[in-house]
């Protein structure tokens, strides 16, 4: 599923947001495929920020209009795939916008962003316009609470512009490298949620409702974060009820809905491949629909027959055929919220809305960890080498940390330090992503007084830019040839900048 929260657990783009936030009080977003805004890593505009995106986007109608700008810019790319990026685009309000597109292998460009600046100091007639847009979409009575507009040079527009590149890099290498963080092949045991780990008691009310809803027919919608385990929670269901000899399917998730209709549907054309669809072909068994693919309105007009009459007409047909699949949808939402954003219609959330469990975010399943732990040790363990081993300074690292990623970041986490631990050398804490060392304290507290201190730009920039070469270092193992690639630079480029940051070694006390 094209899940851009994880580009959130990134080192480079944490750091990146904490500088913007710094010096011109604004707030990096991240769209998904489909130029679909994350709205935790974008709506909270900053204390001191833009006054008046902060007022727009109280309506309904003003962030649809700020969100369709961001698609406009997203589409600009996407026409002109060798126009020179990071682009500059100008939003409905007239302010400045800059991005840079992540590209992944095989799918359309997600986007990395921020916006709402100007190039000079705003006078009296274009805060008056500005006012005046937010009054027009919103209503006159929508509290602007100043006249606040942050103001990038061209210079301060080209620094933000390359680091945007460079964090749209690393959140592209980081999609290629990704690893499934669920291995859904079924076993066919009865004893289904005893798979789950589930100590803490958010997790246990969780196990506790799916388990009374297992040998009923009727739909469940599981909703929560990104990567929370949906899909494994999903097919324990389905192994804890009567349907457990049945197929368990899952509609995988395309660019193109028009094919997820194909997939879940079926169509009429006996000369279509693949016409059978997943409704058909799962029989009596189970299909778990993910957050993200049936959001339009004609999945949702056929799931809402489905749901009431039992049957379906496939696509490019009129003769309607019956199903008596069992139907889990993924939401990343509550329900009553995408009603009212327009992202589900009334309706079928009415009839959907009966069974709905909440899965919780690895943040709240602190007693959890410890097993969660040993399972990905276990996964990732390498043929012929020491299974991984955590000291307590680095186990108190990872059960401290917030997890915005969740299960997947966890993982990928474990993961980097087993391919770390080389020469029977167990990892300590500086070998620790530096994001998760930052949240508790370890580590780039230089960055940090920087940031918090420090009135000289190019310094700030400076302190980033070693840290995140460090970072790399540690990454790829001290193999400079692999971090100048990964960096887009030459290997002669990063080896000035190692001269000019004094990296000198693994062993180099200013690390």
């Amino acid at each position: 599923m094209d899940n851009p929260g994880r580009y959130l657990t990134l080192r480079s783009v944490s750091m990146l947001r904490d500088l913007v936030r710094k010096w011109w009080r604004a707030e990096i977003g991240i769209t998904d495929s489909n130029g679909r805004v994350m709205s935790q890593a974008w709506y909270p505009v900053p204390a001191g920020g833009n006054d008046f995106c902060r007022a727009v986007r109280t309506c309904k109608r003003g962030a649809g209009k700020c969100a369709r700008s961001i698609k406009e810019m997203q589409s600009r790319i996407r026409r002109n795939p060798r126009e020179k990026t990071p682009l500059v685009h100008t939003c409905h309000m007239g302010l400045t916008m800059i991005s840079s597109p992540i590209r992944s292998p095989g799918k359309k460009s997600a986007l990395l962003f921020t916006c709402g600046f100007s190039s000079r100091e705003p006078g009296r007639t274009r805060i008056a316009r500005l006012r005046g847009s937010v009054f027009e979409l919103c209503g006159k009575k929508t509290d602007i609470a100043g006249d606040r507009v942050p103001v990038v040079s061209r210079e301060d527009l080209a620094r933000l512009g390359d680091l945007l590149e460079y964090c749209a890099d690393e959140a592209a290498a980081f999609e290629s490298d990704l690893m499934p963080a669920l291995d859904m092949k079924p076993t066919g045991s009865p004893d289904a949620f005893g798979e789950i780990v589930a100590l803490s008691v958010p997790m246990k009310e969780t196990i506790e409702q799916l388990s009374r809803t297992a040998g009923h027919d009727t739909p469940v919608v599981l909703y929560g974060e990104p990567e929370t385990g949906k899909k494994a929670l999903a097919l324990a269901l389905h192994r804890a009820g009567p349907r457990r000899e049945e197929p368990f399917e899952i509609l995988e998730y395309s660019q193109d809905q028009l094919t997820m209709e194909h997939r879940l549907f079926g169509h009429a054309r006996t000369t279509y491949e693949g016409k059978t669809g997943l409704l058909e072909a799962a029989g009596r068994g189970t299909i778990y629909i993910p957050a993200g693919t049936w959001e339009s309105a004609s999945i949702q007009v056929k799931l809402l027959r489905y749901l009431n009459e039992g049957s379906f007409v496939p696509v490019g047909g009129t003769e309607p055929g019956e199903a008596a699949a069992r139907l889990i949808l993924g939401m990343e939402q509550p329900l009553n919220e995408a009603v009212v954003q327009g992202i589900v219609r009334r309706d079928l959330a009415e009839k959907l809305s009966s069974n709905t469990i909440v899965v919780p975010p690895l943040r709240d399943r602190r007693e959890d960890m410890p097993q969660l732990i040993s399972m990905f040790i276990r996964r990732h363990r390498v043929e012929g080498r020491a299974e991984l081993e955590l000291n307590p300074k680095v186990l108190d690292l990872l059960i401290r940390y917030h997890w915005p990623g969740n299960a997947a970041e966890l993982e990928e986490e474990i993961r980097q330090l087993a391919n770390l631990a080389i020469s029977g050398r167990q990892p300590g804490p500086e070998m620790v992503s530096a994001r998760i060392r930052q949240s508790a304290g370890y580590g780039i507290r230089a960055l940090n007084k920087a940031l918090r201190g420090s009135k000289n730009l190019k310094q700030a920039v400076a302190i980033l830019e070693r840290e995140l070469i460090h970072e790399g270092l540690i990454r790829t193992r001290w193999n400079k040839s692999l971090l100048a690639r990964q960096l887009g630079i030459s290997r002669s480029n990063l080896l000035a900048k190692l001269a000019k940051y004094n990296i000198n070694s693994p062993s180099d006390p200013t690390l």
